[in-house]
């Protein structure tokens, strides 16, 4: 789903667009977080890199997705995010995005037991 159909027109506003090249850091693991981000074009992979040195990716993300959206409420990032090819990201500021909802759920209501399989 594009963005502009769910994130904020406020928050959309205070975007700003980063040009990374080819194996350009965006941000490290332990990283103080900045935002949330969009790949506009490119590819950016989120990877850690395990005891041995070896890096495992977790995700490429690609035109149109966004990715560190669960940083938004942590303090640090919990990987690495680099450039697999040249890319243009498109940054979300934390500070712009409303804190979450204070609205507590409903509780849902049991579903009523099925009848066993014949």
């Amino acid at each position: 789903m594009p963005v502009k159909d769910w994130l904020p027109a406020a928050v959309r506003a205070a975007s700003v667009d980063r040009r990374l090249k080819s194996g350009e850091a965006l941000f490290r693991l332990g990283d103080k977080t900045a935002g949330f981000y969009e790949i506009v074009a490119g590819r950016v992979r989120l990877a850690r890199v395990d005891r041995a040195g070896h890096e495992i990716v977790l995700h490429v993300a690609g035109p149109g997705e966004t990715f560190a959206e669960a940083s938004l409420y942590s303090n640090s990032y919990h990987c690495d995010a680099i450039a697999s090819t040249n890319a243009v990201v498109r940054i979300y500021p934390k500070t712009a995005v409303p804190p979450p909802s204070t609205r507590t759920a409903r509780p849902r209501r049991p579903s009523p037991p099925r009848s066993p399989a014949r």
